[in-house]
């Protein structure tokens, strides 16, 4: 009997530095079935930490001719990478050839995209993971991204919210824009830790904790965050703790000294996100995203597993997870006070706490699973080939 040809998928992505489309692609190329994908992963900018993960899962990573490290690049050394990768990323297209391209962020899809084009593949996929707010202050992207769109098969958005820009800001043709939600393993996280964990951490068993997931990036609103709490530490139980945890990408400082003038930085801690920080989830009573905006959160989705209600702003796809009023709270962007009367209402209230919490468990089970999204990600590649 002759066994089917695998189906070589290339990922286009910067890195995989640690940040949603990045712990989603963690997540998705491993459950595809090794038996009918080859996959490789090509990156623009550096490696990241999430690489040896994908490599130990079977998925070939071609690192970079020219490693940024991650640091911010003058102008010649912009140069500089643009004339090493463009010749890197020719030879691989044209020496491997394979089946489906899939872009991942703006940053590989203008860059990678034009030279895929040139080299003959057809079958080309990008996700559009985020607004399409990146392009306000670079209008050329505008023109030069639609372009590009009528050469790609398939545009996988994680939302609605981001669907409906893309048929309406970039004319794409609705049979082109296909929405696959992000998704989040259900398995192995276990809701009872939370007594063990605090005591391992050093933490009261019955100090009220919240926590926020978010790289240290102005658009994720931790100072909109730090002024809420500010607004209503006063009336908050006696020991609160806010947790932050992300990297921090230049504001740690500012966002700290914003602590101080609150009189609230012995209850603020920002820590560096480290492996699995799913026991940051077991630990909180209430999981929090201020962003400014947002295409499709996996932190909240991790927070709901977890069983923690969720106060989130009303961007992007956030109100797609989060059911306002019954999961947790979805208010308005930049908004401090309706924020902080948001998060005093959870932190008042523990049966309110627990009932929204198990709603949100229950939520991302029935509509966020990993599983669903590995296989709607499986028919999108099946049908092109």
């Amino acid at each position: 009997m002759q066994r089917t040809k695998k189906i070589f998928l290339t990922i286009v992505v910067g890195s995989l530095r640690r940040g949603g489309a990045e712990i989603q692609l963690n997540e998705i190329l491993p459950g595809l079935d090794k038996e009918k994908y080859h996959i490789e992963v090509v990156l623009i900018s550096t490696r990241g930490e999430l690489a040896d993960s994908l490599e130990k899962n079977g998925v070939k990573i071609i690192n970079p001719w020219f490693d940024t490290k991650a640091k911010p690049l003058n102008i010649l050394s912009r140069l500089f990478r643009f004339f090493i990768i463009i010749p890197q990323l020719f030879i691989y297209f044209i020496t491997n050839r394979p089946d489906i391209v899939h872009f991942y962020l703006p940053q590989s899809y203008c860059l990678a995209m034009p030279i895929v084009i040139i080299t003959g593949i057809h079958n080309i996929v990008m996700s559009r993971l985020s607004l399409n707010n990146y392009k306000d202050s670079r209008k050329w992207m505008w023109q030069f991204e639609k372009v590009l769109h009528f050469f790609v098969k398939k545009v996988v958005v994680n939302s609605e919210f981001i669907k409906k820009q893309m048929i309406k800001d970039e004319a794409i043709n609705q049979e082109k824009v296909m929405r696959i939600y992000s998704g989040i393993k259900l398995d192995g996280f276990d809701l009872d830790r939370k007594q063990e964990l605090r005591e391992k951490l050093g933490l009261n068993s019955e100090q009220l904790i919240l926590v926020m997931v978010a790289n240290l990036i102005p658009y994720k609103g931790h100072a909109d965050l730090i002024s809420a709490l500010g607004l209503i530490s006063d009336e908050m139980p006696k020991d609160w703790k806010m947790i932050f945890i992300g990297r921090d990408d230049g504001i740690k400082t500012a966002l700290i000294d914003q602590t101080k003038k609150y009189n609230i930085s012995e209850n603020c801690e920002f820590l560096h996100p480290k492996g699995d920080i799913t026991d940051y989830y077991a630990i909180a009573d209430i999981g929090i995203l201020s962003s400014h905006e947002e295409g499709f959160s996996i932190a909240i989705l991790e927070g709901m597993r977890a069983a923690l209600p969720m106060v989130v702003t009303n961007v992007g796809g956030n109100s797609e997870s989060v059911l306002d009023g019954k999961t947790g709270f979805v208010v308005p962007a930049q908004d401090c006070q309706k924020i902080s009367e948001a998060i005093l209402k959870l932190c008042l209230d523990k049966e309110l706490r627990q009932s929204m919490g198990q709603s949100a468990n229950q939520r991302v089970k029935d509509n966020f699973s990993i599983e669903s999204c590995i296989n709607e990600h499986h028919v999108l590649y099946s049908n092109l080939i």
